[in-house]
């Protein structure tokens, strides 16, 4: 298992991010194919769980037209970048675990890139199927095992070390897996697509820094200072362009709801 940071930490971490998230060319880029597979119509209510600045359900808006879009999210200042990007968003400030709505208060569902930091992503996922109408839809990602190149850099170079640095998206990151888990969470007609986002590494700078400050990097923040050293030499020496790969999962709640 990898240890999931705390809530009081994800939202210090995204409340630092809030200025600067909607550059990422790869958030752009996922909440678009979030949006598009939720199917929007006229009308319709959204709910973007733990949707940070808003960027899914942004995306959403144009098909929604006289629709509702609300973004739930734990971070302030997520939030406040969600209302400032576009005031006609609805925000709500969140545990994803809690929701504090009615049973079948929404018509949408979108949870982009953030099942991986929930303490009981099933819990989350049942409560997002709870809150979503039986002939609703809800479209949640979670990263696959085959993806995010930094990670897998890094196992591979604190290996060579006899360090064993978990893959954080095990559990989840197949198509088989990730179909499980959403029909676990009462979805049905589930289906999973691969998403893939390629982009350029514009600079090395920082990129260690990060990636030994991921949970998963633990192993490798406690060695010794030489075989650390080691490994971010191993790391760096092949690093080159990033690719994200998403699944991208989808389903109709269950008429019949899971226990939350």
């Amino acid at each position: 298992m990898h240890a999931v940071p705390t809530l009081a930490e994800t939202v210090a971490s995204f409340d630092g991010r809030s200025s600067d998230y909607d550059d990422s060319r790869m958030h752009q880029f996922f909440a678009q194919q979030a949006a598009e597979a939720a199917a929007p119509e006229p009308g319709q209510t959204l709910l973007d769980l733990a949707g940070g600045t808003g960027l899914t359900a942004r995306a959403a808006l144009p098909a929604l037209r006289h629709g509702m879009a609300l973004v739930a999210d734990a971070s302030p200042g997520m939030l406040r970048a969600a209302r400032h990007a576009d005031p006609r968003l609805l925000v709500l400030q969140v545990d994803a675990h809690h929701l504090p709505l009615r049973d079948h208060a929404v018509d949408l569902l979108t949870c982009v890139t953030a099942l991986h930091l929930f303490a009981e992503p099933l819990r989350a996922l049942r409560q997002a199927v709870r809150v979503t109408k039986p002939h609703g839809r809800v479209v949640f990602t979670t990263w696959s095992a085959n993806g995010w190149s930094h990670g897998r850099r890094l196992r591979a170079a604190a290996t060579a070390e006899r360090l064993t640095c978990t893959d954080p998206h095990a559990a989840s990151g197949t198509p088989e897996a990730a179909a499980r888990l959403a029909e676990a969470a009462g979805l049905m007609d589930v289906q999973v697509r691969e998403c893939r986002h390629r982009e350029p590494l514009p600079t090395s700078a920082g990129i260690w820094e990060h990636v030994l400050g991921t949970p998963q990097a633990e192993p490798v923040r406690a060695a010794p200072a030489a075989a650390q050293q080691r490994v971010r030499e191993r790391f760096e020496a092949d690093l080159t362009d990033v690719e994200h790969v998403l699944l991208l999962v989808s389903g109709v709640p269950q008429t019949s709801m899971p226990s939350r």
